[in-house]
């Protein structure tokens, strides 16, 4: 008896191909599909997302059996799965919670912010979100939450409204970024206070830059800007550069063609949510603040920012500003809150977290990048730091 060929499932993976993080999610799909051995055919690659129902309009009905996307409009996912097509949504979480969805950790992407900017010495802080994308909510319950358990206050809240968003895209834009600079204003006690804003994306952080030049606000020093990346490019083209959370697309996207495999198979998903831990900040101009006039202060961030991957220690900048350990110490604490090496240590375990997640280095390799003189040293402060070992944040933060 002859048998027949089985039939490859027929799918369509849109992601905003104008963005970065489109292409490493659809990486992160390919990835998983060739892995797998799936045998899928794309139906379509990538595109811009606001495209996406029209195309899906132009699909005739039994053409297609699986869609991962951007786009989540609960129209146009309805009438997919009437015509029996499986729909996985990725970074877009869905009001239906019945429609699976592969995410980043929102909640921790506002963590994450949150601590950069207290790092900073800030003591104001506003989230600048909407109401347009779902996971904006989840940003800044993360965001309030962080700052609330470290004693530093309710962050205020601005949101983007759908006028605002066609005011900040046409001819309007200059007006719509002065009245978000004279808010901005009006929190910053015109200027005498520092600020530091969360924005949802990329996008906005840079409008919040353009708002603040506007109204003659200075960033980082009046204001420090760190936002959510879709974009790397436009983040390092901006003016001064953009502080960003980078998010790890790719495994999202794995994770989406992980979802979608097992229901164009007939499985049931054990969970609709499928989330992807941040890989961390990667800090810019936006963010390169010293919050102190403390001249030896500044001058030793400066050389500790530029030193700690090296076997710098509190003689090596003790050299450069020829002051005695005593004083600078105490000059160094009353400023930061801190002490010199506690300083070099933090920025080093921080380097090492996103050496943890971005690569499969091992422990020696990540300890020796990240400045310590021993692996058994790195191992110790990471602990004392983030109460965890090194390989157990990396199989968490993986999600491993």
């Amino acid at each position: 008896m002859k048998k027949t060929a089985k039939i490859p499932f027929r799918v369509t993976v849109s992601v905003d191909a104008t963005k970065r993080i489109g292409h490493d999610a659809f990486d992160g799909v390919v990835g998983y599909i060739r892995e797998k051995d799936c045998g899928w055919v794309l139906h379509s690659s990538a595109g811009n997302r606001l495209w996406l129902p029209r195309e899906l309009e132009n699909i005739p009905p039994g053409e297609l059996d699986g869609v991962i996307s951007f786009e989540a409009n609960t129209s146009t996912i309805n009438k997919m799965r009437q015509y029996g097509v499986c729909w996985v949504s990725i970074f877009d979480d869905p009001l239906d919670i019945s429609v699976p969805a592969a995410l980043s950790d929102n909640a921790a992407i506002g963590r994450l912010a949150g601590r950069h900017l207290l790092e900073l010495q800030l003591k104001h802080f506003v989230y600048y979100g909407t109401d347009l994308a779902n996971n904006s909510a989840s940003r800044f319950k993360g965001f309030m939450d962080f700052l609330g358990k470290n004693d530093a206050g309710k962050p205020a809240h601005i949101k983007v409204s759908a006028e605002d968003v066609m005011r900040s895209l046409s001819g309007d834009r200059h007006k719509y970024l002065h009245t978000l600079g004279g808010m901005l204003l009006e929190l910053t006690h015109d200027g005498r206070d520092a600020l530091g804003v969360f924005a949802y994306s990329d996008n906005m952080g840079i409008n919040v830059i353009d708002a603040c030049r506007i109204v003659g606000l200075a960033v980082p020093d009046n204001v420090a800007v760190i936002a959510v990346a879709t974009d790397e490019i436009i983040c390092e083209l901006s003016a001064p550069p953009l502080t960003t959370i980078l998010q790890d697309a790719k495994k999202i996207g794995r994770e989406a063609a992980f979802m979608l495999d097992m229901l164009l198979r007939g499985k049931k998903l054990r969970k609709t949510r499928r989330m992807g831990s941040p890989l961390g900040v990667k800090t810019r101009a936006s963010t390169d603040i010293f919050a102190t006039d403390d001249p030896y202060v500044i001058k030793a961030l400066q050389i500790i920012r530029a030193r700690f991957r090296t076997e710098l220690n509190v003689p090596d900048i003790l050299d450069v500003l020829k002051i005695s350990r005593r004083l600078f110490e105490k000059r160094f604490r009353l400023a930061l809150g801190r002490s010199p090496y506690e300083e070099i240590t933090r920025l080093r375990i921080r380097h090492a977290e996103a050496l943890l997640v971005q690569t499969s280095d091992a422990m020696p390799a990540i300890a020796a990048r990240s400045g310590f003189a021993s692996e058994r040293r790195f191992r110790e402060n990471f602990m004392k730091l983030t109460g965890l070992s090194p390989s157990n944040y990396r199989r968490k933060l993986r999600g491993e």
